[in-house]
């Protein structure tokens, strides 16, 4: 058995000049600008070690976190934001939609309103506090602050709330004019769905509120029917979520209108789709109108996320899959992602494997599901784990590999900085559950090579398991390198490091 090994540099240094932090805090920036987080976190992490008192970096670096759903190194990351310069723009309110996406209201409600107390002309923190108020049944609260967020900056999503709240506290003329000028200011699928959902939450206009639903279906149904499996992107399965809250909106304006059956087609296509939050509450709702009887029947056609795929393969292995499904003719296709690459041929069985596409109609388009497979091996069956679409988003935000070529990153003609170079080497080791498991693919870690060559903070940031990520971080331990150079003197220097374990033979 051998260990290749791909040694890649990203050639930033831990003790940056001031220029060079700020340029590496700038790429950061721009990355998080582009949706790409885990490139954010790679320089804006690069940033704050170099200068843990950059006035922003901390603040950028919560932001990424948010973007990939990791909640608690947000909060953890805005809170040392706070501590070095309380008066970054916006902290509080960011703080503030972490701890509200964490569950954390009170927290929430505080953040917000120390952000408006530093900057009370900061539109998203009134609009984040009204939506909160509202969503916590205290619609009084919430109609000043969308009112100052509305006239300020008149987001859809405030302008959809407010003139929710309007209607929540019987200004029923009031709030119908708000939600009217909505759809016709700015007609898009989004402002439809906001407003249809409004007008069924109060049993307003229900024709209308149809009209409105169908048209947002309409639409992500149609953008979504032309996508290639082999050409996922993360907008791809953006529009997958927003198809879930579309057909769950459409669903509620049938109920309202007392159509329980048709009710059902939707609201339960979306709930199969994404079972949480307001479909989960719909769904539970549409079948206890139903009686004892109908809520026993919710109970068991809850979706389960695993299902079992056969006796696929005796080693134990895992990768992911998108699966791509269309109501007629119906059919599925399924696509190897990433993993463990013993997996890609089963790509049929995947395929075959996946629960069937919900649709509540016959109307063409195209669901992009998740699937991670899982051979436990050891003769036990495989099994499949099907995300819902929310998390597929994620997921595939935290799976991509940062890019250290970010454009404007720092290169060594920019920040004039010579690479390490290794002069003395370790081979990772199998570890033993890995070598009897005959586990391959490629571990990849950071570390910093300090000023004598020695490695430190090492980090693994794709790992494989089964021990092979301690053996990978053992090893790169007891590495030496003739230090980055800058300006004739040693320097800290930040680096990517691959090590691709294979089972080949040694010769």
């Amino acid at each position: 058995m051998r260990c290749a090994l791909i040694f890649a540099l990203s050639l930033l240094p831990a003790a940056l000049p001031a220029q060079d932090t700020a340029q590496v805090a700038r790429t950061g920036e721009r990355a998080l600008s582009t949706g790409e987080y885990t490139t954010a976190v790679h320089f804006l992490k690069q940033a704050v070690a170099a200068d843990p008192r950059h006035p922003s970096a901390w603040k950028e670096l919560c932001r990424a976190y948010l973007g990939l759903d990791q909640l608690d190194a947000a909060i953890d990351a805005c809170l040392k934001q706070i501590d070095v310069h309380p008066d970054a723009p916006q902290v509080y309110e960011i703080l503030g939609r972490a701890y509200w996406k964490k569950g954390k209201r009170d927290e929430a409600i505080s953040a917000f309103q120390q952000q408006i107390e530093v900057d009370p002309k900061n539109s998203a923190a009134h609009g984040d506090l009204g939506r909160l108020y509202r969503e916590l049944g205290r619609s009084a609260d919430a109609v000043p602050e969308l009112e100052r967020a509305v006239a300020m900056q008149p987001e859809t999503v405030d302008r959809a709330a407010l003139g929710g709240a309007y209607l929540d506290l019987g200004q029923t003329e009031k709030g119908l004019d708000v939600l009217t000028k909505l759809a016709q200011d700015t007609p898009s699928p989004g402002t439809w769905n906001h407003v249809a959902y409004a007008l069924a939450s109060h049993k307003l206009q229900l024709e209308r509120a149809e009209r409105y639903a169908e048209s947002a279906v309409t639409m992500v149904a149609t953008n979504l029917r032309n996508v290639e499996l082999d050409h996922i992107a993360i907008a791809d399965l953006r529009r997958v979520v927003s198809l879930a809250e579309y057909w769950d909106t459409l669903g509620w304006v049938h109920f309202q209108r007392g159509n329980p059956d048709e009710a059902e087609k939707f609201i339960g296509a979306a709930w199969s789709l994404d079972p949480r939050g307001v479909i989960g509450e719909h769904i539970a709702q549409l079948y206890a109108s139903r009686g004892p009887a109908g809520a026993q029947n919710w109970k068991d056609k809850r979706p389960v996320a695993t299902y079992p795929a056969g006796k696929l393969l005796a080693e134990k292995a895992t990768a992911d899959f998108y699966v791509a499904q269309t109501p007629k003719p119906a059919e599925a296709e399924a696509r190897f992602v990433r993993g463990d690459e013993r997996l890609r041929p089963f790509a049929k069985a995947v395929q075959d494997t996946t629960p069937a596409g919900v649709f509540p109609d016959s109307a063409p388009t195209k669901l992009i599901r998740r699937v991670t497979l899982t051979c436990p091996g050891e003769g036990r069956e495989c099994s499949l784990d099907l995300l819902p679409a929310s998390e597929a988003v994620v997921a595939e935000l935290a799976s991509a590999l940062p890019d250290t070529q970010f454009p404007n990153a720092p290169s060594p003609g920019k920040s004039g900085i010579t690479p390490p170079v290794v002069i003395y080497k370790v081979d990772p080791q199998y570890s033993k559950e890995a070598s009897k498991k005959k586990i391959q693919g490629t571990i990849t870690i950071e570390l910093l090579i300090d000023p004598t060559g020695h490695p430190r903070n090492i980090e693994v940031i794709r790992g494989l398991g089964y021990g092979l990520d301690e053996k990978a971080v053992e090893a790169a331990g007891k590495w030496r390198f003739r230090p980055g150079m800058k300006d004739g003197e040693p320097v800290s220097t930040h680096a990517t490091v691959q090590m691709n374990f294979s089972l080949l033979k040694d010769h």
